[in-house]
């Protein structure tokens, strides 16, 4: 499990063990602004109140950019002031901090390689925008209940072709060329190759086993992401996290 925390705290209690074993509060925010480090961590951590309270996890904090603090504590402040009040120094203080929770423990879920794993979660909304935008999941062409879910089954599983598609030629490329695979040049291409893949199912199975190589080989030279050199992917980013020495900031 992983979990995000942001500001404001005031409905999150975090509490460690004391020299006697009781639980005492933790002041994050503080602790935080004491630091001089990129990175800040504490073990056996619990979180909530009373009968609410889970734990023990690890809870993780990094410290943002200059830049990326000051867009988040510039919306805390337009926040705040919509409402009339005034954002505490404490609230400042974490904005300027990532800061995550998992109960994963560190060997098997280096500190170092939270931050970027937390950035791939970004992948699952892609999912959603692309079933919308590319499949039009969202979009009818009819008022009849019957023709809306035969529609409807019919992209779903039109997606979940392509998804699997998108994962199986993605493995073959970064293994062959290092570069991911496009989901919407996947889409496009397919809708290309409509009609031809149409043609040979009515030809039987080897010449549609023949198109689907041929559509593959297609796929792997045509539908890879551009790279961009201002720009390092995700899994370039986890790559060189989980191989080289952790800095313990985020860019």
């Amino acid at each position: 499990m992983l979990l995000s925390f942001s500001p404001p705290w005031s409905s999150v209690s975090l509490w460690q063990a004391g020299p006697t074993g009781q639980l005492q509060r933790l002041d994050v925010a503080q602790e935080l602004a004491n630091s001089t480090q990129g990175r800040v961590e504490w073990d056996q951590i619990h979180c909530g109140q009373d009968a609410h309270r889970f734990g023990p996890v690890r809870v993780v904090a990094f410290r943002l950019s200059p830049e990326s603090a000051g867009r988040q504590r510039a919306g805390l402040r337009e926040a705040q002031r919509k409402h009339g009040r005034t954002p505490t120094a404490s609230a400042l203080e974490l904005a300027g901090w990532l800061i995550l929770v998992t109960n994963a423990p560190a060997a098997r879920l280096p500190s170092s390689v939270l931050s970027y794993l937390y950035r791939v979660r970004w992948q699952i909304e892609l999912i959603f925008r692309q079933c919308k935008s590319v499949l039009r999941l969202n979009v009818t062409e009819s008022a009849n209940p019957n023709r809306v879910i035969c529609e409807i089954w019919a992209r779903l599983l039109a997606a979940v072709v392509l998804f699997w598609w998108h994962a199986h030629t993605g493995a073959a490329c970064w293994q062959e060329h290092a570069c991911e695979m496009s989901f919407e040049k996947v889409c496009r291409l397919f809708q290309q190759w409509g009609h031809r893949l149409a043609r040979a199912f009515l030809h039987g199975p080897d010449v549609l086993r023949l198109e689907l190589h041929a559509l593959w080989r297609h796929l792997l030279k045509g539908a890879r992401k551009e790279r961009q050199k201002s720009r390092t992917n995700t899994w370039d980013r986890l790559r060189e996290v989980w191989l080289a020495s952790p800095t313990g900031s985020l860019p």
